[in-house]
């Protein structure tokens, strides 16, 4: 299952990282505020995409 997360603070790190450990999701989308951060938290999974539109981060 793909998985999206809202912010990219030290506790949205630690919920991907349990989340995949389950080996039924998968980072997929992040939204951030800012694209620098959004990127960080993507580059440390190696996998998804960052959005700074609520809108188009909720059409996917």
């Amino acid at each position: 299952m793909l998985l999206g997360t809202i912010g990219t603070n030290w506790i949205t790190k630690q919920f991907i990282e349990a989340a995949e450990l389950t080996g039924q999701l998968q980072l997929a989308a992040v939204y951030s505020r800012h694209a620098d951060t959004g990127a960080s938290l993507v580059d440390a999974f190696g996998h998804g995409q960052v959005y700074t539109n609520m809108q188009a981060f909720f059409s996917q």
